[in-house]
């Protein structure tokens, strides 16, 4: 079954709304207060051509990660919200799901099952992410992923093969197909992401637009220095607050992605410790086709796991640059500035 013959249009684009944002922003901020967890909701909307339109969500309640019946309390939660925005004739299409924490995106065995279910029952559908680091920095943390087409054509060339074979079970495609689903492609193409913009109704607007003139307003009665730019009245010069977009810290988001990052190698490292042991324990058991399938089929968790934690890896590293390469960039400017500035300062002269 080809998958894409689905899509009679792929969306190239995300469009959220700004109440959609502000409800992640919201339910990452509470939840963060206990602890620094991954918070999950669902997103609601419709696909217009190939735009997606995320226009309403709701957040997922917290559940204890050794509850066996999590699963089941989520899905049954989740079919009663959509079950009562349905009686109140608003969005109710389940378009994806979004998750907020540190990093934006966590990359596991859950997480990819679950974005290929719902993009099965809807192709449309997307995984939205917030990154509170990066808003923190003055950066919009918000994008949309998806599913690759060579994972899921692979995925799907499993379902149909194992569905001849006579298997059944949901696990067995990815326990059993993990190379031809991961490997296929690089383990930096489990996900591809799609551009995302954020609309606010022309209410909002004509809303925003009177909070600014308002700003203006009363700050144009403390200084005549005014700007459209600025929202609160100007700082002294000698104030730190007027030099805060060249701040070069960024100490506690490179320390939260560096020991994400470390941890990550040491599971990584591990993952290859168990495969290589396993390999040489199966190598000297039993030889024949038979014993090479069921070999394959054994250590094919270990290297799903390992492609996954590797794409996680690879999201970190991408941030790591991003984010010493706009350090290094004010750093640069910086140093312009105090050289042009020292340069232009008259020299004092001897006596």
């Amino acid at each position: 079954m080809d998958f894409q013959s689905k899509i009679s249009k792929p969306i190239d684009r995300v469009q959220v709304e700004g109440k959609v944002f502000l409800k992640m922003i919201k339910h990452y901020e509470e939840e963060s207060v206990s602890s620094q967890n991954f918070v999950n909701g669902v997103l609601l909307g419709l696909a217009q051509g190939s735009q997606l339109e995320i226009t309403n969500c709701f957040p997922l309640p917290k559940t204890q990660e050794d509850d066996p019946n999590a699963n089941e309390a989520l899905v049954t939660y989740e079919a009663n919200m959509i079950r009562n925005l349905r009686q109140l004739q608003t969005d109710y299409l389940n378009v994806g799901f979004y998750q907020a924490g540190p990093g934006g995106v966590s990359i596991n065995r859950a997480n990819i099952e679950n974005i290929y279910q719902r993009q099965i029952n809807l192709p449309e559908s997307v995984l939205l992410t917030y990154d509170p680091t990066r808003t923190s920095r003055g950066q919009i943390g918000l994008k949309a992923y998806r599913l690759s087409d060579d994972v899921l054509a692979a995925r799907s060339e499993a379902e149909d093969r194992f569905r001849l074979m006579g298997h059944k079970g949901p696990e067995v495609p990815w326990e059993c197909e993990a190379a031809s689903s991961v490997g296929r492609s690089s383990f930096t193409r489990v996900l591809e992401e799609i551009p995302v913009v954020i609309h606010n109704s022309h209410l909002v607007n004509i809303l925003l637009t009177e909070i600014v003139d308002n700003q203006e307003l009363s700050r144009s009665e403390l200084s005549t220095n005014s700007s459209m730019l600025d929202l609160a009245p100007p700082l002294p010069k000698d104030h730190p607050g007027r030099y805060s977009t060249l701040n070069l810290s960024m100490a506690s988001s490179l320390e939260q992605q560096l020991r994400s990052l470390l941890a990550g190698l040491e599971t990584v490292h591990d993952y290859q410790y168990s495969y290589q042991r396993s390999l040489s324990k199966s190598q000297t058991t039993v030889a024949g086709k038979t014993a090479t399938e069921t070999r394959n089929r054994e250590l094919a968790p270990i290297r799903l796991d390992t492609a996954l934690v590797s794409a996680q890896l690879d999201f970190y590293c991408n941030s790591l640059a991003q984010m010493a390469g706009q350090t290094i960039g004010k750093l640069m400017l910086t140093q312009a500035v105090q050289k042009t500035s020292s340069s232009g300062a008259p020299k004092s002269q001897k006596i």
